[in-house]
């Protein structure tokens, strides 16, 4: 999902520098685990534009920016069936 000049760039970064917010880097390995782990584990699936968020979130809690007990809200937007099944 990388794109080269995003159109909202300027919302999303003004949307980070409000709410602290973070962004991080995942791996398309990552994205793709995910979107698999969320089939399998909770019924839910996301296309890899919403597992990528999730991505994200396991990343965010490794580093420890994401607290155990904390409450998180992941929008899952996109479904499944318009991409390849997960592998």
């Amino acid at each position: 999902m990388s794109i080269a000049a995003p159109s909202r760039l300027w919302q999303i970064m003004e949307i980070l520098r409000l709410t602290a917010g973070s962004a991080v880097a995942v791996e398309e390995s990552s994205i793709l685990v995910m979107q698999r782990d969320l089939a399998e584990q909770e019924g839910i699936f996301a296309e890899p534009t919403s597992a990528v968020a999730f991505a994200g979130l396991e990343v965010l809690a490794s580093q420890g920016v994401i607290q155990e007990g904390e409450t998180v809200l992941v929008p899952v937007t996109g479904f499944g069936l318009k991409d390849e099944p997960p592998r």
